[in-house]
């Protein structure tokens, strides 16, 4: 329900972000990428939506369902970055039937979020790069990673007061925030940067196709390296950043100052 001109342009970008992820993930659609978009959910009085769709629209999200034919289908409110990020979902649940794990997922739909082009160019909303601000020491790559819930219970939250139950609540929310901007750092510098492309995609078709692979293995040796490269971004970010122009050379040998 929204006007034919707000619609060809978001078609046009749609297909532009579906060609980078075609080329990413070396696959093509399986079928026609079906995605519902809802400006005003009145309008639907003769095609009313399901329950559960119109709760996550209320809420101003989006919502991808699949059925056992493979076939996929985004629900999402008018708004571009949100349409965008439900692309991936969409393309990835319709082609591979998963996300891959929760690290993946969050960086990835994030990533979609702000898709553009040049990818590799940094153009995200102001409250993303104020997360990353905030972060006061980077986290590790198997931090970001980590696909186990780790318990934030301890014996001595019984003798908290409510007040400082509130407060670690608050603390534990912002972290998880913190660590999920980070999670799309690593995958916008995995997926732009050339020392990590090629690693990269290898291992987004491991992830979304169900295989069991652990993030130190795919980069071995070079994850320090990794490591390094992010916590510069993370440090650094900011609309206008190019993670292909700002790639390490790593194999270039460097010499002492005054020698020849």
């Amino acid at each position: 329900d929204i006007s034919d001109s707000n619609a060809q342009s978001l078609l046009q970008t749609l297909n532009q972000e579906l060609t980078w992820l075609v080329k990413f993930f070396r696959r093509k659609p399986s079928g026609p990428l079906e995605m519902v978009i809802v400006a005003d959910a009145s309008l639907w009085g003769s095609e009313p939506l399901p329950d559960d769709v119109m709760a996550v629209l209320d809420a101003k999200e989006s919502l991808v369902k699949t059925s056992t034919k493979s076939k996929a289908i985004a629900y999402c409110p008018a708004s571009t970055p949100l349409v965008k990020s439900a692309l991936v979902e969409t393309y990835c649940l319709q082609n591979f039937g998963s996300v891959g794990p929760l690290w993946f997922r969050k960086g990835m739909l994030e990533f979609g979020k702000y898709w553009q082009v040049p990818a590799q160019e940094v153009m995200v909303d102001a409250s993303l790069l104020r997360l990353l601000s905030s972060v006061k020491e980077p986290a590790s790559l198997e931090e970001i990673t980590r696909t186990a819930v780790v318990p934030s219970e301890s014996a001595g939250d019984s003798r908290l007061s409510a007040a400082q139950k509130r407060r670690k609540a608050n603390l534990e929310a912002r972290a998880a925030r913190e660590l999920d901007a980070q999670r799309w750092a690593l995958c916008f510098l995995l997926a732009g940067n050339p020392n990590y492309q090629k690693r990269f995609q290898q291992l987004a078709m491991k992830l979304v196709t169900g295989q069991e692979v652990a993030f130190e293995a795919a980069f071995g040796k070079i994850s320090k390296q990794l490591q390094l490269e992010l916590n510069e971004f993370v440090k650094h970010a900011a609309n206008g950043y190019q993670v292909d122009l700002t790639a390490w050379n790593w194999k270039h040998r460097f010499q002492s100052v005054g020698k020849s």
